[in-house]
């Protein structure tokens, strides 16, 4: 039977380090040169710019409109335009060629009487980050076809009085394509609703508790921020699956932690706080019988 293994591996380097540096050498010893690693640096920037401006809805007609992504990327890149819609319907507009509708991610605001007041969409590219044009790229992206915005024809002074706060809103992100999955899954991470990612599988997650229940055994989950949704709860980690639990600095608080059966977990990197404790093998099975 394998051995149960709980690691706590910052406080395990830190040991390390201790005992290297508190002893000296002795019997016959040998050493190597150095071997120097360099890492490079990565960074993306988004900017949006429009130079038209002032707006008069004239049944008929039609008006330039040019919001523009402008992203630098050094890495594989999604960009990401936010449009929110509180036309009322009086004016039309469509998405430029290049972009993708992330259909999930499409939010409505209503107001006090449940009347849909905005709705607001999302669209996608991914930018391929191209080494021979220079240490980082550029793109320049109109986000609407033809740089207009339509007036229907068909609206009339009624359609007119009963409108108010008539607004096109635009805004854009940009955040590296790797490690996320798709683009769905990286765009949970720019609106700050991921709460941790499978290194692995690059599968973004909202909730802890669905990481840990969809992992492969083996498999790192990484903290994307604080989390105490199981500060008042019994966990159990699945039978035979080990787990590697990268918090990245952040804080993690548990009630209870149930290891059944042979699982290896490693904590690394950040505060691991079970407040009741951890129960392991036979402790595991009193408390169960109990």
């Amino acid at each position: 039977m394998k051995k149960k293994n709980i690691a706590i591996t910052a406080a395990a380097v830190t040991l390390a380090a201790a005992l290297v540096l508190g002893g000296t050498y002795a019997y016959l010893t040998g050493s190597t040169e150095e071997e120097e690693n360099k890492f490079s640096t990565n960074q993306n920037s988004v900017e949006i710019e429009e130079t038209t401006k002032g707006y008069d809805i004239v049944p008929g007609t039609s008006q330039d409109k040019n919001p523009t992504i402008k992203a630098t990327y050094t890495l594989d890149s999604y960009v990401f335009v936010e449009v929110t819609d509180a036309t009322d319907d009086l004016v039309s507009w469509y998405i430029a060629n290049g972009w993708t509708l992330l259909p999930d991610a499409t939010t409505t605001t209503t107001d006090e009487d449940g009347n849909v007041t905005a709705t607001t969409y999302v669209y996608y590219q991914l930018l391929e980050y191209d080494a021979d044009a220079g240490d980082s790229n550029t793109a320049t992206l109109s986000v609407l076809a033809g740089d207009k915005v339509y007036y229907s024809a068909k609206l009339t002074n009624e359609d007119m009085e009963n409108a108010s706060d008539i607004s096109l809103t635009f805004k854009g992100y940009i955040i590296q394509a790797e490690p996320f999955k798709d683009a769905a899954n990286a765009w949970l991470v720019v609106k700050g609703e991921g709460v941790a990612i499978n290194d692995d599988t690059g599968v973004v997650y909202t909730a802890l508790t669905t990481a840990l229940s969809e992992y492969t055994s083996g498999d790192t989950i990484r903290l994307l921020q604080d989390n105490d949704e199981l500060k008042s709860t019994w966990y159990e980690l699945d039978d035979d699956k080990d787990l590697i639990l990268n918090l990245d600095s952040y804080i993690l608080t548990m009630e209870h932690l149930l290891l059944n059966n042979d699982i290896d977990l490693t904590v690394m990197d950040g505060v691991f706080t079970v407040t009741e404790g951890i129960a392991v093998g036979d402790t595991l099975k009193q408390l169960q019988a109990a």
